[in-house]
C-alpha cells in the first residue's frame, strides 16, 4: 500500500518550534526514565550484594549494649568471617567479640581471640594486661605473669598492671616478689590517695602468709591510718 504523502500543514507543523520542543521533551523524558531504571537497578544490585553483612555489626553492637552477649557473639563471628568489613570495622568487631566472650565467661575463646588480635602489637600494654587477666581467670598464673610483665615493661607507672602482677605472684607463692611490687605501687601512689590502704592491706596479707606477725601488724596499721573505718582491715589487724 502506498504511503500517503504528508500535507503542507503537517510539514509546517513538524518544522515548527513547538513540534521540535515537544519532540525534545519526549526524548528527555525517555532518557530520564531509562537513567532512573538503571540507577534503581544498580541500587538493587548493591543492596543484594551485601544485604546481611552490612547490618551484622550494627545489630551485634545493639545486642552487646543490651548485655545480650549470647546473641552478639554469633553475629560478630559471622561478620568477621565474611571478610567484607570496611576499614576500621574489623578491629572494632574483634574488640567487641573479645569483650562478649569475656562477659559470657568464655575465657578460653576471649584469650585466643585477643592473643590473635595483639600478635602484631606486642608492645600494646593494655592488650597484654587484658591477656594477663584472662590467663588469671583460667588459673594460668604463669602465663598471666608473662603478660603482666610485658604490660609493665611498656607502661611501668601503671599501678593496675603492677597490682595484677603482684596478685599473680602471690597466687604462685612468690611472696617476696609480690611484696616488692606493692612497695613500688606505694612509691607511685600519692600520700593522700585512698588506694594506699589497699596496697598496705595486701602487704599485710603477704606478711601474714609468711608468718611475719610484726610486719603484718605494721602494714595493717598503716592501712588503717589511710582508711580508719575499714572493718576488714581492722579485723585483719586483730587476728
Amino acid at each position: 500500500m502506498a504511503k500517503k504523502p504528508s500535507s503542507d500543514s503537517e510539514k509546517q507543523f513538524r518544522s515548527s518550534p513547538l513540534f521540535l520542543i515537544a519532540a525534545a521533551a519526549v526524548i528527555l523524558v525517555a532518557l530520564a526514565t531509562g537513567a532512573m531504571l538503571m540507577m534503581r537497578g544498580s541500587a538493587d544490585l548493591v543492596r543484594t550484594e551485601k544485604p546481611l553483612d552490612a547490618t551484622l555489626l550494627d545489630t551485634a553492637q545493639v545486642h552487646y549494649e543490651k548485655g545480650d552477649h549470647s546473641r552478639a557473639i554469633p553475629l560478630l563471628e559471622k561478620f568477621i568471617a565474611s571478610g567484607d568489613a570496611e576499614p576500621g570495622e574489623e578491629p572494632l568487631a574483634r574488640d567487641l567479640l573479645v569483650s562478649s566472650y569475656w562477659l559470657a565467661k568464655e575465657f578460653n575463646k576471649a584469650y585466643a581471640e585477643l592473643k590473635s588480635v595483639s600478635a602484631n602489637r606486642p608492645e600494646d600494654s593494655d592488650s597484654q594486661y587484658r591477656l594477663g587477666l584472662l590467663a588469671a581467670e583460667m588459673k594460668q598464673d604463669t602465663d598471666a605473669i608473662v603478660h603482666f610483665k610485658q604490660a609493665i615493661q611498656a607502661s611501668p607507672e601503671q599501678q593496675q598492671y603492677r597490682a595484677a602482677f603482684a596478685k599473680a605472684l602471690t597466687q604462685l607463692g612468690k611472696y617476696d616478689l609480690a611484696a616488692e611490687e606493692w612497695r613500688i605501687i606505694l612509691d607511685l601512689t600519692p600520700t593522700d590517695a585512698p588506694y594506699r590502704a589497699v596496697a598496705y592491706g595486701e602487704l599485710g596479707k603477704i606478711y601474714s602468709a609468711q608468718e611475719d606477725s610484726t610486719g603484718a601488724a605494721a602494714a595493717f596499721e598503716a592501712a588503717l591510718e589511710v582508711d580508719p573505718q575499714n572493718k576488714v582491715l581492722r579485723a585483719e589487724l586483730e587476728q
